[in-house]
């Protein structure tokens, strides 16, 4: 009767149990832990916990210790259940070989707090992670649990600082960067990949700036969306290579979008009004990169948008034209 107490004890609150009577679920060094919450509230500056079983946590898991730490998941996987999420409170934490994952296909694996800094270098990642910190992500693999097609299912929400360096996205909606953000993807050893299966796979209304990667988009969406005042919005875009099955970039609402390199590929179908570059609105400036497209032109913009495209880009471009006149969309 004692041990069935304690057993419901622990269910109640949240703490994943063990999986064997009396085994650790987490250690630091040589010290056991019986769950991952109590080894994060002992972890001190440089010290890594260790996950020892797999963990089902019925409430939220926060990571509230203000030190600088390792949590090696050591391939471990951590199952959120419905209506928890995984929420680095404070600290600067880095995560290594995790398989984290969520019951709820709408749900929210990973919540990044404001002055927190989260490094991930690797593991598998199933499910949304919402960030107002400093996210770091230079490998591993991501991808979204819905099939939902809707802005309510991008898979990564960056409302902070996001610096991209390796990993595979792939979702709905790779990422949304808001107004006031920062992202930044850069030519890592490993390399970045993002698919998007409905909506774009950056949509943007901070400021983003694109040194690499490849970004695939499979519907009849931009591969980059950029919308906002042109003193909060700004995409630019130094390198990578992008193919869509629609258009490439589309600027609004005075939002400026530059590209000085990287390879741009459109398989769209024969359309009038759209070509690979878009202003609604917007501002886009071209002085490098390479384009190709068989069915659509290379650029259009309405009465309060504007296209530059250097003339050697355009003459190089492999298009069936070059400018198209689009409809402003009110």
């Amino acid at each position: 009767m004692q041990l069935l107490t304690v057993f419901l004890l622990i269910a109640l609150s949240g703490i994943p149990a063990a999986a064997e009577s009396g085994a650790s679920v987490a250690t630091i060094g040589s010290k056991k832990y019986d769950s991952l919450a109590a080894a994060i509230k002992k972890v001190k500056n440089n010290e890594t916990i260790v996950l020892e079983k797999s963990v089902i946590c019925d409430q939220n898991l926060q990571l509230n210790a203000n030190k600088k730490y390792t949590i090696n998941f050591n391939n471990k996987t951590l199952t959120l259940k419905r209506g928890t999420s995984l929420l680095v409170k404070k600290g600067k934490v880095t995560f290594a070989k995790a398989r984290i994952t969520h019951e709820d296909t709408k749900g929210t694996i990973l919540t990044v707090s404001k002055g927190v800094t989260l490094n991930i270098g690797n593991g598998t990642y199933k499910g949304k992670i919402s960030n107002a910190g400093v996210l770091n992500i230079s490998g591993g693999q991501f991808a979204s649990l819905e099939e939902k097609t809707d802005l309510e299912s991008t898979l990564i929400m960056n409302k902070g600082t996001m610096t991209v360096s390796g990993g595979t996205f792939d979702g709905t909606q790779c990422l949304l960067n808001g107004t006031g953000a920062t992202l930044t993807v850069k030519e890592g050893k490993k390399g970045c990949k993002f698919s998007s299966k409905c909506f774009c796979t950056l949509l943007n209304f901070g400021t983003a700036t694109l040194e690499g990667g490849t970004y695939i988009s499979k519907q009849d969406w931009p591969i980059i969306w950029t919308e906002g005042p042109e003193t909060v919005a700004k995409t630019t875009v130094k390198n990578g290579t992008f193919t869509s099955e629609w258009t490439m970039l589309e600027s609004y609402g005075e939002a400026r979008v530059t590209v000085s390199g990287g390879k741009f590929t459109s398989k769209a179908p024969k359309q009038s009004d759209i070509a690979m570059l878009l202003a609604f609105s917007g501002n886009i400036n071209v002085t490098g990169g390479t384009f190709k497209a068989k069915n659509i032109g290379l650029y259009g913009s309405d009465a309060k948008g504007k296209v530059t495209v250097a003339e050697n880009v355009q003459n190089a471009a492999k298009t069936k034209g070059k400018e198209v006149t689009i409809q402003h969309l009110e």
